[in-house]
């Protein structure tokens, strides 16, 4: 499987992008301790629009109502191509003690691929999240050849592009989010699905909240390198540049 086959809205070359996530440090340091990423069932996000057209009823041509019976077998973990944004730390990091994570898109999507061997053609994703209106993403929802072609998709990748429409009022995000399908075959029980990774495999910088003391940021870069990271930084977004002004002619 080529490594587009699970990527939407994203192109083979978008396998080398950057991508961000900010975790708690208490998060972070579960994740290195675990060896083991977990996505969440969308329920859990905040915004009432994710996963809008499987929580909502559907309609057949002789009128019958139906639901739709997967709506819990999708999972998602929100990452970004925003590198530094003091609303991603503020938002992500209110304790002031996050810690932001660099990967790369393909690395995050084979780390998961690698977890499901056998199912990962209809199991794992990762798409660019598109930001439309709420009457846009309706407007979508509503047409029924857009919902059926979605909705009973069989190779997964219609049932996972519905996670990836935003309203424009969170476009800061810029989001690029890591989607898991379970089937018959792979179920899980509960809201998280966990998988086994290798942290330092799978991220290339470890950066922490531009708002940490001096001190505490050394504490804790002496700890991550302790663990097995190497490049460890402090985000430089409040760092006041050194310049010297000057009056007069010179």
């Amino acid at each position: 499987m080529t490594k587009t086959a699970g990527f939407i809205n994203l192109t083979d070359a978008d396998a080398s992008l950057p991508i961000y996530r900010i975790f708690s440090q208490s998060r972070f340091r579960e994740l290195v301790a675990n060896r083991a990423n977990s996505l969440v069932r969308p329920v859990k996000w905040d915004d009432p629009f994710e996963n809008a057209l499987l929580k909502a009823q559907g309609i057949l041509e002789d009128g019958t109502r139906v639901s739709v019976g997967f709506m819990d077998d999708l999972y998602g973990q929100c990452w970004t191509t925003n590198r530094d944004s003091d609303a991603m730390w503020r938002i992500y990091s209110p304790n002031m003690t996050g810690v932001r994570v660099r990967t790369t898109v393909g690395r995050l999507y084979e780390g998961l691929v690698a977890s499901c061997p056998q199912y990962h053609e209809i199991s794992c994703f990762i798409g660019k999240v598109e930001y439309l209106s709420a009457d846009s993403i309706v407007s979508r929802f509503t047409d029924s050849d857009w919902a059926t072609s979605h909705v009973l998709d069989t190779s997964g990748c219609g049932q996972a592009a519905t996670l990836l429409l935003k309203r424009p009022e969170f476009s800061h995000e810029k989001e690029v989010r890591l989607i898991y399908f379970a089937n018959e075959k792979n179920r899980t029980d509960g809201d998280v699905y966990s998988y086994s990774i290798d942290p330092f495999a799978l991220i290339d910088e470890v950066a922490f909240d531009p708002r940490w003391e001096s001190g505490e940021f050394f504490a804790a870069k002496v700890e991550a390198e302790k663990a097995g990271f190497s490049n460890v930084v402090q985000s430089e977004l409040y760092r006041l540049p050194e310049f010297t002004w000057k009056v007069g002619k010179f």
